[in-house]
């Protein structure tokens, strides 16, 4: 490693070029200047299943490869790098080579998945011939594909920006264009149902009722009729063009995607469902038990729909849901925690089973005994926040995908999030043949956009197809069609008194000294850079003088994790730093991890379990020993001598001045004593720390308040939401927006503050939409509070373009490619340049 990294180190060109070769059962990179026998000469190698594609290329004599790489990006990867699993770089590879050589080429590369992308840099001067870039005609005139490369596109954040921005534009056109007079059959819940459904929900259920039985209106199908000169019928895919002339209608009964915003009650639509089908469930099951599968004695039906929902408070929320707006009698499961039911018989005997994507994936996984869920044919499959299963490679997509269903719903605000392929993969598991195939959906709609400029014929295509497939798959609407209370939003912008600006003044010069000295440094326990710095000087404009100076040098990593789940929002997931599956951020518990107190480690409920009671972090424990953990945490250069608790970092008595002044929690409880008693208030800010400093406020001001952080268990704030819900008493009620980003429903509420703005506006929505929701009677008042002249005006800015892809109902996050773990996320921000 350190030979790679001084060699990378005397490079003067902004681009690596590598030599590429086959080396036993590996392809491997070397240096341009790579002599044979060289043994410095080696770069890396390829994975295993790119090379194994590539190797059969690299024996053919007319086509050339040029690997080519950003220097400063492989070396700063190279030189952070403390294992090999960290020293993974990213490397172009260009093909060059004759025309009559491309479809081979291409098919070649297709058979082992990898697709050709419109190159960044390559040589000038070359005619550019994708053979996997789709051929189109328009008004029978075939357009051109091939073209000169002039210039290389943008890179970088630049490039990525206007990535987002063109995919935010042909979002914002399809949205436009989709056929808002749709004439939709409003039905009524039904006498199972005891609440009223509104009349979006009406059609809701119309639009679900239509998509199941397949009496689906000609205009909304995918498949056209065509009547032959012999008087048969054909049948033509309105995308592919694909024909079928036996006569027989392509079925296109199934499920689809219910896409309406939140807070419009999509729950109650799909409870409504539930009920009104009920018999038909128990009819499908009749029908079914007399056909034979070739899984015949393996699968058992069930006239019961599987509700799959993020965590275990969402579990409790569509229980409750159930209990309140269906009548009695209707048998439901609660499939989740050690107590979950282990007779099938029961399973099978039931209307509505409620589970989560992580015991689903639990069970996928366990190769010992086999996933009851997965034993079942379902008469009907339910995903909330279907959004979370976005990534086809993770075990959340591959547990939900292998289970057997009748029909297929996914619930989600936010179809599309940074890439088409989100929705794709939606259309796969609601089985939308043909494009339930990643293949099929990349051909037509993916690689297309991609190689399409805004205003070509090929992108006007792309919004044609795009549009097609929402209208017969999707129901979306805003909450433009209901008529819900008003929002007010204020934005109270403060001064710092004197003494505050001093001290901010102060810490904000010590911290830069400090990040300048330490350019360079490479050293896993030094890290303290900008993201620290950004989050201390955010700290102090809640804390003012409260906050002790130099407390930073007492580092919370609890702080630090706070923040960065603001940072990637509502929607993102992180993955587990014991066995790498992906979770969802808000609504999980590992935020109370006992051991975590030292460490950026974060881990699934599954491997907290099987932990047991370490009083170390396992992870740890794991790849520096315990003997090195211990020493590693109290010789760190951030951290002063630990007391015997070790747990000084997370130590109110270490961290604020029994006195002190904070003009922002000063205003706050101000604003909050206004119509106190007439009114119901919630507080959000991101930091626990924030919200105890909150508490003494509140308390000197005798006002009655309930507390839910990262460490209120789940059956604690379920408790406090019911109390707050009923006690007339207990009017407010302060929470991290971590724990109340998810699955809340807080219409009793009519005031909302947000403490601190947050990076991702997302954050904030999801907060305000806790009362923004159907049952909200008042009128609902949002109130911001910004500190001038500090880091919050910075992050006001910011707020201003991601908010208009939040409009769009898809978020702007990092890709998963580069924040999929927040240790990942953490160390990424941490460093300097």
């Amino acid at each position: 490693m350190q030979a790679i990294h001084s060699r990378l180190g005397k490079m003067e060109t902004m681009y690596e070029r590598f030599k590429i070769k086959k080396q036993g059962d590996h392809v491997v990179l070397l240096f341009h200047d790579a002599d044979e026998g060289d043994e410095g000469g080696e770069f890396g190698y390829l994975r295993s299943a790119v090379g194994k594609t590539l190797a059969p290329l690299l024996a053919m004599p007319q086509v050339k490869f040029e690997p080519i790489g950003q220097a400063s990006n492989l070396k700063g990867i190279i030189g952070r790098a403390n294992k090999a699993s960290e020293a993974i770089a990213k490397v172009d590879i260009n093909l060059y080579g004759p025309q009559f050589a491309a479809k081979e080429v291409g098919d070649m590369l297709s058979h082992g998945k990898l697709w050709l992308q419109k190159s960044t840099h390559m040589k000038r001067g070359v005619t550019y011939d994708n053979p996997h870039f789709l051929r189109l005609e328009i008004g029978g005139v075939p357009i051109q594909c091939t073209q000169p490369v002039t210039q290389t596109r943008n890179e970088g954040p630049t490039g990525k920006k206007k990535r987002e921005e063109r995919l935010q534009k042909m979002v914002e056109e399809v949205y436009k264009s989709l056929d808002r007079s749709r004439d939709l059959d409003m039905v009524d819940g039904g006498d199972r149902v005891t609440q009223e459904l509104l009349k979006h929900q009406q059609e809701a259920l119309g639009f679900m009722l239509e998509r199941e039985t397949g009496h689906i209106n000609d205009k909304y199908r995918l498949w056209e009729t065509k009547v032959l000169d012999d008087g048969t019928e054909k049948y033509r895919h309105r995308i592919t063009k694909t024909e079928i002339k036996n006569g027989i209608q392509p079925d296109e009964r199934g499920g689809g995607i219910l896409a309406d915003e939140m807070g419009m009650g999509k729950s109650l639509s799909i409870l409504a469902l539930i009920m009104k089908t009920l018999d038909d469930g128990k009819e499908w099951v009749k029908q079914q038990e007399n056909s034979a599968t070739a899984e015949e004695g393996i699968l058992k039906r069930s006239r019961s729909t599987l509700v799959i929902v993020p965590s275990a408070l969402l579990v409790y929320n569509w229980i409750n849901e159930i209990n309140t707006h269906l009548k009695e009698g209707v048998k439901t499961i609660k499939y989740h925690g050690p107590d979950r039911t282990k007779k099938l018989s029961k399973v099978l005997n039931s209307d509505i089973v409620v589970t989560t994507y992580s015991t689903l994936k639990a069970e996928f996984q366990n190769k010992s005994t086999k996933s009851l869920l997965h034993c079942i044919d379902w008469y009907r499959i339910v995903l909330d926040e279907a959004h979370i299963i976005r990534r086809r490679a993770t075990l959340f997509y591959r547990s939900c995908d292998e289970l057997h269903a009748n029909s297929r719903w996914c619930l989600t605000g936010t179809p599309i999030q940074n890439k088409l392929a989100d929705i794709g993969t939606l259309f796969a598991f609601i089985r939308a043949e043909p494009f339930s195939k990643a293949a099929v959906f990349r051909r037509w709609i993916e690689v297309p956009f991609e190689q399409s400029t805004d205003d070509s014929a090929i992108a006007t295509a792309v919004k044609d197809r795009l549009v097609m497939l929402i209208e017969a798959l999707c129901l979306r609407r805003t909450k433009d069609v209901i008529k819900l209370p008003g929002l007010r939003s204020y934005l109270r912008e403060l001064e710092f008194t004197p003494e505050e600006r001093k001290q901010y003044e102060n810490t904000k010069k010590i911290l830069m000294r400090m990040i300048c000295h330490r350019v360079g440094e490479v050293d896993k326990s030094s890290h303290f850079g900008l993201f620290q710095m950004n989050l201390q000087m955010r700290l102090l404009c809640n804390h003012g003088t409260y906050q002790q100076p130099f407390s930073w040098r007492r580092r919370s990593y609890q702080d630090e994790r706070e923040a960065a789940i603001s940072a990637l929002g509502h929607n993102s997931e992180i993955s587990c730093s014991g066995c790498q599956s992906p979770m969802p951020i808000l609504g999980s518990s590992w935020l109370r991890s006992d051991y975590n107190k030292h460490c950026n480690h974060v881990l699934c409920s599954e491997c907290l379990n099987e932990s047991g009671r370490l009083a170390k972090c396992p992870v740890c424990v794991l790849t520096l020993g315990p003997d090195m953990m211990g020493s590693n945490v109290s010789n760190s250069e951030d951290v002063p001598d630990w007391p015997a608790q070790g747990n000084i970092g997370n130590n109110d008595d270490y961290y604020f001045h029994k006195e002190g002044h904070s003009t922002k929690m000063k205003a706050l409880i101000k604003d909050v004593e206004k119509d106190l008693n007439e009114t119901k208030s919630i507080i959000f800010s991101c930091w626990t720390r924030t919200l105890k400093l909150l508490s003494r406020y509140l308390e000197e001001a005798g006002i009655q308040y309930l507390c839910i952080d990262g460490s209120s268990s789940l059956s604690q704030r379920q408790t406090k939401l019911d109390q707050f819900a009923t006690d007339d008493e207990k009017r407010v009620l302060i929470m991290t927006t971590g724990t109340g980003g998810f699955g809340l429903n807080l219409t009793c509420a009519n005031r909302i503050f947000i403490v601190e703005l947050q990076w991702n506006p997302g954050v904030e929505a999801q907060a305000i939409a806790r009362a923004i929701r159907l049952g909200q009677k008042s009128e609902v008042s949002v109130t911001r509070y910004l500190i001038k002249g500090t880091v919050e005006e910075e992050m006001r800015s910011q707020q201003r373009y991601k908010k208009q892809l939040a409009a769009l109902g898809f978020d702007e996050l990092p890709d998963a490619d580069d924040h999929t773990v927040l240790n990942s996320y953490v160390a990424n921000m941490q460093m300097i340049s």
